[in-house]
């Protein structure tokens, strides 16, 4: 069976990407004050780390308003919001745990894209092998639907 792996779509806007910088790097110049970038960069790296906290904390919280916010993951499975909240909120920590885990693994430091494709990728999975044998079919319309990017900030602020 294959798993859904569009929904990873769900989260490009929401991970924080570090800054990215065109200019090559200078050898820092020998001085006893610290360079005047150097707070720039760590104020860019402590704002990256609280954004990276941010979104795991909320998908820690809530992470199933992100299928289930989705009209077309609900027709998929033929449910309502309340219905999809109620089947999938008992597996969220094990898939945040196992997301976790896995980016562990892969060494992916702050990638925090990768971990929240990981646990969507988790939380379909799981929401799939409740429905047994028609999980073929849900997992076919999830393959050609189309998803709401926009939902995803508004989703993760409650």
């Amino acid at each position: 069976m294959k798993y859904p792996w569009f929904l990873v779509v769900l989260l490009c806007g929401c991970a924080a990407q570090p800054p990215v910088s065109s200019a090559p790097e200078q050898p820092a110049a020998p001085s006893a004050a610290p360079a005047a970038s150097q707070p720039a960069a760590e104020n860019a790296a402590l704002e990256h780390e609280l954004a990276n906290r941010f979104l795991r904390e909320k998908l820690a919280e809530h992470g199933e308003l992100l299928l289930c916010s989705q009209k077309a993951y609900l027709a998929c499975f033929g449910i309502g919001k309340s219905h999809c909240l109620k089947e999938t909120a008992p597996f969220r920590g094990q898939c945040f745990n196992a997301a976790a885990a896995r980016a562990g693994e892969l060494d992916l430091g702050h990638n925090d894209a990768r971990f929240g494709a990981l646990f969507i990728s988790c939380m379909v999975g799981q929401h799939l092998l409740d429905y047994g044998a028609g999980s073929n079919r849900i997992a076919a319309c999830l393959d050609r639907s189309h998803y709401d990017q926009g939902i995803t900030a508004p989703v993760l602020w409650r």
